[in-house]
């Protein structure tokens, strides 16, 4: 399943949540409070929105180099879509939904693949991939980065 904002070639477009996507209201939400935080440096933020599963594997101080780390290649957050979503499940990541934003840095867009377990609420992440986006890469080509807990 893939349900996204897109129109046409343009992966980068805002569309409130209609039809199917509506149950996906909360991951959007807390997508764009990964983005927000993750963009301004607020590693606690980032770290309060992960399931605790994956807390207990990606340590604060983790979190902090990996943002440290991403974040000096991509350069400060310029911009986002609030309303710009992508929501995919995949046979290989059985109970996981995908939600990917695209986001504009300094120095390049960016993918945001944050994995949600299927569980109707959408509030923790068990998964994260923050990437570059490639020119011509569209949002399944960054929903297929999804990787995490299973």
């Amino acid at each position: 399943m893939t349900l996204n904002s897109s129109e046409g070639d343009n992966d980068y477009f805002e569309e409130p949540l209609s039809g199917p996507a509506r149950k996906y209201a909360t991951a959007l939400e807390v997508s764009n409070q990964f983005v927000e935080s993750f963009g301004s440096g607020d590693a606690e933020a980032v770290y309060a929105l992960l399931d605790p599963r994956l807390q207990q594997v990606f340590s604060m101080e983790e979190l902090t180099a990996f943002m440290e780390r991403i974040s000096g290649n991509i350069g400060p957050l310029v911009e986002f879509k609030p309303m710009q979503w992508g929501f995919s499940t995949f046979g290989e990541l059985p109970n996981i939904v995908v939600s990917t934003k695209i986001a504009i840095h300094e120095n390049t867009e960016v993918f945001y693949v944050l994995n949600f377990p299927d569980d109707g609420s959408y509030k923790g992440l068990v998964g994260l991939n923050v990437s570059p986006k490639a020119p011509g890469e569209s949002l399944s080509d960054g929903a297929n980065r999804a990787h995490g807990l299973q």
